[in-house]
């Protein structure tokens, strides 16, 4: 299955690039390997990597990052990761609509393995994550309300993608709202597909 995101309209010209996603391998409820394609990549102004292994950082959507939201239909709460070409990466935990919960970042136990490639027009950023829900494994109880099977949950996939021109451009695979707002569940409308998972 591949994912194909639109570019929110409110930009002031079209794009010159594309954004995909597509799954890596078979999916299992706690690791999941998926690659973002970014066509017309000679375009896009790519954060320069600041090592060959990124850190947890703040604020990478500021300039090109892509993004994955986990939620579902039963409960309010989500999470959202972003991976950035830089290698870096973050983590947050909602209990609502753009409510960070009170005790901080989620835990993350495992560092998502983040590589970046481009070849040509085309760039590929590969993702393998462990524990994409971020539960904590000493204590199950915190997360209980995100314990839903992997099939239940939504998945929005979006994109900041800014052009060597300055312009952003975001990417998902709807839009709901008249500005961009990747925190909206309702534009969130992939599913885990059952082949994808175990």
């Amino acid at each position: 299955m591949k994912w194909n995101l639109v570019a929110h309209p409110r930009a002031s010209r079209p794009p010159r690039h594309q954004v995909a996603v597509s799954p890596m391998s078979p999916w299992t409820a706690d690791t999941w390997e998926f690659a973002f394609e970014i066509s017309g990549a000679h375009s896009v102004r790519w954060p320069s990597q600041e090592s060959g292994r990124g850190q947890r950082r703040d604020g990478l959507w500021t300039t090109t990052c892509m993004e994955l939201f986990i939620g579902s239909h039963e409960f309010s709460a989500y999470v959202e990761w972003n991976f950035s070409p830089s290698l870096n990466w973050a983590c947050y935990e909602f209990s609502d609509y753009r409510i960070a919960v009170a005790r901080g970042l989620p835990p993350v136990e495992v560092v998502p393995r983040v590589s970046f490639q481009q070849l040509g027009e085309v760039a590929m950023l590969r993702v393998q994550l462990r524990n994409p829900l971020c539960i904590d494994p000493h204590d199950h109880k915190s997360r209980d309300v995100m314990s839903v099977p992997a099939t239940a949950l939504t998945l929005g996939w979006t994109a900041v993608i800014e052009e060597l021109d300055g312009e952003k451009f975001y990417w998902a695979l709807q839009h709901s709202s008249s500005a961009p707002d990747f925190h909206r569940a309702e534009d969130w409308i992939a599913k885990m597909q059952r082949s994808e998972s175990t």
